[in-house]
């Protein structure tokens, strides 16, 4: 019996969450993050593995995004200049 067997079949690995916007009936995928904030985005065959700040522009309507998971961790962040 390994790990997952016996703590119910959850694995010891963190949730996966989907960073998206939702500006049509299927959202669009931008990446998926941890609770230990690591963002995993895939673009074409290519996996890339990043902790911080990411901004990404929706293919689809345009907007900008950004997913900042250093917030998380260090409080409330400052405007730039102020």
């Amino acid at each position: 019996m390994d790990d997952s067997e016996r703590s119910g079949g959850q694995s010891s690995q963190p949730a996966l969450r989907r960073w998206e916007c939702a500006c049509g009936d299927r959202p669009v995928l931008f990446a998926t993050y941890d609770d230990r904030g690591e963002i995993r985005i895939k673009f074409r065959d290519r996996f890339f593995f990043v902790q911080g700040r990411v901004r990404a522009i929706c293919p689809r309507c345009g907007a900008e995004h950004v997913l900042d998971l250093r917030a998380r961790d260090a409080g409330p962040v400052k405007a730039p200049g102020g």
